[in-house]
């Protein structure tokens, strides 16, 4: 009889300490799943922000633009130019400016400097 019980409270502590790893391995489990969670979060955050975008929009079009003539009618194609390339590639009309920037002549830059992005934006 001594026996049977034994047995039975031995069986019984090892169904507990088998459930007890069975939860730390769920517990272990979850963690792992809300950290890969977190870090696809992360990464989509990366991916959607400005500075990736701006990145990624410039490092593309760094070949294909060429810095902007200074001849005036030479000008006028040359952002026709710029507006279809920007819409065959689908490029963010939010970057357009800021993509086209460092191509602009020293002429077009320093009267961008000048300008009251307050005013401009209204």
């Amino acid at each position: 009889m001594e026996e049977q019980r034994q047995a039975k409270l031995m069986e019984m502590e090892e169904r507990r300490q088998a459930r007890l790893l069975e939860e730390r391995r769920l517990e272990l489990e979850e963690r792992k799943l809300e950290q890969e969670r977190m870090l696809k979060k992360e990464e989509i955050e990366w991916k959607e922000s400005p500075a990736n975008k701006l990145k990624l929009w410039g490092d593309a079009l760094r070949n294909a633009i060429s810095r902007m003539p200074v001849e005036p009618m030479d000008i006028v194609s040359w952002f026709k130019y710029l507006e279809k390339l920007f819409e065959h590639l689908k490029v963010p009309v939010e970057l357009y400016a800021v993509l086209m920037r460092p191509y602009l002549s020293d002429k077009a830059n320093f009267l961008l400097s000048r300008v009251d992005l307050e005013k401009s934006t209204q």
